[in-house]
């Protein structure tokens, strides 16, 4: 598919389709970055400020694991609504965008949250510097 161009997949799922799919690929995976990035920098600087330690992480993890299921949903109604309106009013094409904006916010908050819990209580290296690595090929 990817090696044979794009024009397989407009063919596939026809040019409509095909338009909103593309048009809609950036945001969704510039929303999922983003909220890599706040779920790190947020547990970063609970650890830093001593709201977060080793007896209340899973604490900690299970709240933001919580916000970023609650996110992934409402984002994902808002783009599958427009795929929705964009596609041709197809629901499988507007599921199948829902369905990747909440993986990619679900997973994004997950080891956005994770990365600075393990850095610390793990290895117990400062997040604030090591997870810096981490970032740039997680984000996207």
């Amino acid at each position: 598919m990817i090696s044979g161009g794009s024009d397989r997949l407009c063919g596939l799922i026809g040019r409509r389709k095909y338009t909103a799919l593309i048009s809609l690929l950036p945001i969704i995976s510039a929303v999922s970055g983003n909220v890599g990035l706040q779920a790190s920098t947020l547990t970063t600087r609970a650890i830093s400020h001593s709201q977060v330690c080793v007896d209340n992480y899973s604490a900690w993890l299970k709240k933001e694991v919580t916000a970023a299921m609650y996110l992934g949903c409402a984002m994902g109604l808002i783009s599958s609504s427009i795929a929705f309106c964009m596609g041709g009013f197809s629901v499988p094409f507007a599921l199948s965008i829902f369905t990747a904006q909440w993986i990619g916010i679900f997973t994004a908050g997950v080891t956005g949250t994770l990365a600075p819990l393990l850095f610390t209580f793990i290895f117990e290296r400062d997040s604030g510097k090591w997870e810096v690595h981490l970032k740039p090929q997680c984000k996207t």
